[in-house]
């Protein structure tokens, strides 16, 4: 396996531009279809391309979403959005017990996982399960500072009544009541320890809805948008942490149907030696659009950060074509 260097790449002037359709027939890619690449965004329909498995961190993997664990997040999040209104949100405070009440902690719970927003944020859909998202925030906070507020107020009227009550009973003891006077104490015990336990239920709710709105911050929600966790870096582990994509035939990925890395790294690398076995020729470098088989090109946009390596295949045959976020260099390619 060896770097493919700018000396071994037979290089050649730009040729004029042709006809598009004669291209496309001989299974020649257009600079149209390239630069279509060049300046779409991620294609969240489709899994992008993984590491290497021996390069792949359970982390990296954990941190993938697929179309399916997307469409099943998607669903749940557009089903909490329409059950968590402040209606709902006023019932569980008033009955946390209730069928309703514990079906709206359950979908609490689940927004509160990581892996659950990462699943809804990752996919064709996340702008609109973002919007949700930041909807029930604003529902989740205000039940919350309300819930807080009934606290502080539940708190004060009891040490008010008791305090009364306590007042009440040691006058009546001095009087010579004591007997009445330690009933009324075991009265207010009792509703004390009543007191106590739908405190500490009120208590138990705002805690769920606070940590669930503060799990909706924006700070949260950008992190799981975010493509992937970023592996550790060079100066973390105290090692290179490259991956390695690898590919076995020019047909894996085409211009009809590319594949796409993402967070593609400077000393990352892309393993052409399958392609290059299979076209049984070696791999040139040529500036113009690759024509003849074996002959491959590269194009990025600094722009856009994205970019578009194209290997032509034989006559006929659709030329491999991959997509990838961030740039390709010479360097980065192996046969």
């Amino acid at each position: 396996m060896s770097t493919i260097n700018p000396q071994h790449f037979s290089r050649t002037q730009p040729s004029p531009p042709g006809n598009s359709s004669g291209a496309q027939a001989q299974g020649r890619p257009t600079q149209q279809q390239v630069d279509a690449l060049l300046n779409a965004g991620p294609n969240w329909s489709v899994t992008p391309k993984a590491p290497d498995r021996a390069q792949q961190s359970p982390d990296t993997r954990s941190n993938q979403t697929s179309p399916e664990q997307h469409a099943d997040a998607t669903k749940r999040v557009s089903d909490t959005h329409t059950l968590l209104t402040p209606e709902t949100i006023n019932a569980l405070q008033g009955n946390p017990d209730s069928a309703q009440s514990r079906a709206i902690k359950s979908e609490l719970e689940w927004i509160f996982q990581p892996e659950n927003r990462r699943a809804a944020l990752r996919g064709p859909d996340a702008k609109a399960n973002r919007k949700k998202f930041e909807e029930m925030s604003v529902v989740l906070n205000a039940g919350a500072r309300n819930l807080n507020s009934a606290k502080h107020k539940t708190t004060e009227e009891v040490m008010n009544k008791f305090a009364f009550k306590n007042i009440e009973a040691l006058l009546g003891a001095f009087d010579g009541d004591a007997s009445s006077s330690f009933g009324r104490l075991d009265n207010s015990l009792a509703e004390l320890a009543k007191i106590k336990q739908h405190y500490s239920r009120m208590d138990s709710t705002y805690k769920t809805l606070s940590n669930t709105c503060d799990s909706l911050a924006k700070v949260k929600l950008d992190a799981s948008q975010a493509d992937a966790t970023p592996p550790p870096s060079a100066s973390d582990t105290g090692h290179d942490s490259s991956a390695t994509y690898s590919f076995r035939s020019a047909s894996e990925s085409t211009l009809e149907s590319p594949q796409e890395i993402r967070n593609f790294k400077s000393q990352d690398k892309l393993n052409l030696t399958g392609i290059q076995k299979q076209l049984n020729t070696p791999l040139r470098w040529v500036e113009r659009r690759p024509e003849s088989i074996g002959e491959i090109q590269i194009q990025y946009s600094p722009n856009n950060k994205v970019s578009v390596v194209v290997i032509a295949d034989a006559p006929g045959k659709p030329p491999f074509a991959l997509k990838v976020f961030g740039e390709v260099r010479q360097s980065n390619i192996v046969t």
